[in-house]
């Protein structure tokens, strides 16, 4: 189970990022171990590293009929509204995608035009989806987080931890910018 977002707050930094990243490496091991293959991520170290770079991130979203083969058309939880068209041509579509749900990698540029659907949606909106569906939704929530988290992992180390703002300007070497 992932730690609430109090408890978290509470823990110094390093201790912090230790239980995020145990968490969610117990709830994908625990996905792993389960009957559903077609849930397994068989992403490559490489893939992570590539993603981290691109500045891309995984996304879950449901998706929705539509005629063109250019374009998918989805929601961030399958509600009457909020509908988007995303270019195939700019995503990359995961293998556990099916007709219902899409697992997505998509670049930043295509996340800040389309705020709404920066993040997944936690819970499916509406009655018309069966129980089958909602256990794949959290299975495949899992999977989008556990994503997440390794691309977030590939990142260095003085990046996660420092930005732009907090970052020493110069190297702290003794004597070396000393005043005489």
């Amino acid at each position: 189970m992932i730690p609430s977002a109090a408890y978290l707050m509470k823990l110094p930094p390093a201790e912090r990022q230790a239980a995020v990243d145990g968490a969610w490496k117990a709830a994908f091991d625990e996905l792993r171990a389960s009957q559903d293959r077609a849930i397994a991520v068989e992403c490559k170290d490489a893939d992570f590293r590539r993603w981290q770079r691109q500045n891309k991130r995984c996304l879950l979203l449901v998706r929705h009929e539509h005629p063109s083969t250019l374009a998918v058309k989805v929601s961030r939880d399958g509600g009457g509204g909020g509908f988007e068209h995303l270019p195939l041509s700019q995503i990359e579509v995961l293998p556990q995608s099916d007709s219902d749900f899409l697992l997505a990698i998509t670049p930043q540029w295509l996340r800040e035009t389309m705020p709404t659907f920066c993040t997944s949606a936690l819970t499916l909106a509406g009655d018309h989806w069966t129980d089958a569906q909602r256990d794949r939704w959290s299975r495949l929530g899992v999977v989008a987080g556990y994503i997440n988290n390794e691309i977030w992992l590939r990142a260095p180390q003085q990046r996660r931890l420092l930005n732009s703002r907090n970052r020493p300007r110069r190297a702290a070497l003794p004597g070396l910018w000393d005043s005489k």
